[in-house]
Order: structure tokens, then sequence, then C-alpha cells
């Protein structure tokens, strides 16, 4: 009942001097006192709503997200993961490294696939290969879209474009080194330039362009449109540029920039 009163302190209200236990859910004078008390509630809605908040009272609410990770409640961990993952600070990114992500994914769908499985970037369809043939299905139904025929004798690396029937591999033979570009299984450019093997192949967020890097320590940027060669980055067009074969390549997906991994 609430007190006709209204100097007089209230069932909720944080008293100085006060031995009531603090409500779970209650507004704690000294907020970090109150992500400690909603951690220990026995529900997990509150400790999820603590692990939160605790970012905001500085490395000691980062240290209480920390030792969430070891919440015995999966969705509690999601959340302090999904808080932590984003922090810079070294002693959050050390925990980071003594902590397995992986246990928190729930297993919704097994598809049986092939070896050298590619996945579209909004997650909607594979490729992979089956003995001679390359597969693209739709990863909700199974259904197979389409499929391209492996190139004999010839080492393949492939990925899929953003949400369309766009297919692009790359192909490899001692002398014969060459980029085809795949829709709905209808081959449309091949592309040639490299004079070593092809080792990384990526499309670029906007499906506008395709990167592939080489032994031969160039890397090409190609129009998907058109297969055409749009430019060439060697290892002496500019200072400190890099000086091996290309081992991996990346676009950020928020910007137009490309990463590299060298040899």
């Amino acid at each position: 009942m609430i007190s006709d009163n209204s100097n007089q302190p209230r069932e909720y209200d944080a008293v100085l001097g006060g031995q009531s236990q603090i409500p779970i859910a209650a507004a704690v004078l000294g907020g970090i006192a109150g992500v400690k008390q909603r951690l220990h509630s026995p529900s997990v809605e509150p400790r999820m709503a603590a692990v939160k908040d605790a970012p905001k009272y500085g490395d000691a609410g980062l240290n209480l997200a920390i030792a969430a990770l070891l919440d015995p409640a999966p969705e509690v961990q999601r959340v302090a993961y999904s808080v932590l993952r984003q922090r810079t600070e070294p002693f959050v990114r050390q925990a980071l490294t003594e902590f397995v992500p992986y246990q928190l994914f729930d297993c919704i769908r097994t598809v049986k696939t092939g070896t050298n499985v590619a996945i579209s970037p909004g997650g909607s369809r594979t490729a992979s290969l089956h003995s001679k043939i390359i597969r693209i299905c739709d990863l909700e139904t199974g259904e197979i879209l389409y499929t391209v025929d492996k190139y004999p004798r010839a080492q393949e690396t492939f990925v899929l474009c953003q949400e369309t029937e766009v297919f692009v591999r790359s192909r490899n033979l001692p002398k014969h080194r060459a980029i085809e570009i795949w829709q709905g299984g209808e081959l449309l450019h091949t592309s040639l330039g490299h004079e070593g093997e092809i080792t990384a192949i990526v499309i670029s967020p906007d499906s506008r362009v395709i990167a592939t890097g080489s032994a031969d320590t160039t890397i090409k940027i190609w129009d998907l449109e058109s297969g055409k060669l749009i430019c060439t980055f060697g290892s002496h067009l500019t200072w400190g540029a890099h000086k091996g074969g290309i081992a991996s390549l990346a676009f950020s997906p928020i910007a137009p920039t490309l990463a590299l991994q060298q040899f």
C-alpha cells in the first residue's frame, strides 16, 4: 500500500541506511549495484537486461559482462557476447579469445553438400562440388536450382553473388587461368589475364565487380556484368604495396575497401 504521506519512503525507494533487500527490477542509487543485483536474479530476463546495462559503468561493468559469458543460461551468454564483441579494450579482447561462441548457435537445418562449399552472402543458396558436377541449391528447400560441369583436371574455386543466380568460378590449369561468370546455368563470360594460379576470388557487396588474386602477385578487378577487366594492382604499383602472391581477399561490407593477405 502506498503511504498517503509523500515524505515517507515508498516500497521501491533506495533509502540510506535501509536494511531491506533491493527488489530485482528496482532502480538503485549507484547503478552498478543494480546491475550486480539483477545478475543474481533467478529469472533470465533481468540478467539479460543487466548485461546490456553493464558497459555503462566502465571497466567494472565490462568485467560483469565478461563474467556473464559463464552464465548458466545460453540466452544471457548470447547477450554478453553481443555486447562485448564490438569492444576494443585489450582485457575484453583477451576474454573473448578464451570464449567459444559456437556453442551458442542452434542448428536450424542440416544440408547434404559435396566439397568446395560456397554460400551466398544472403544465405539463400549454396554451391558445392559433387564428383564432376557443381550444384547450386536453394538452402531453404534443398532444391537444385542448376548445375555446372566441373572443368576436367582443373583446380577450381567458386563464389555466389548476393541474392541472384550469378555464379563465378576461377579455373586453373598449368597453362590456362580463367574467370567464368555464369547465370542460371548459362556461361556468360570467360575472362583471361592472370599469368599465375588464381588463388582468391570475391564479389563486391553491391554485386558490381569481382576481385581476383593470383600467385603472380597481381590483383585484378573485373566488371561483373560484362566480364571485362577494369584494372590491375601489381606489386610495384605503389610504395609499400604487397610483394608476394595473394592468399586471400575480402571486401568490406559497408565501404568500397578491399583487404588482402599475401603468401
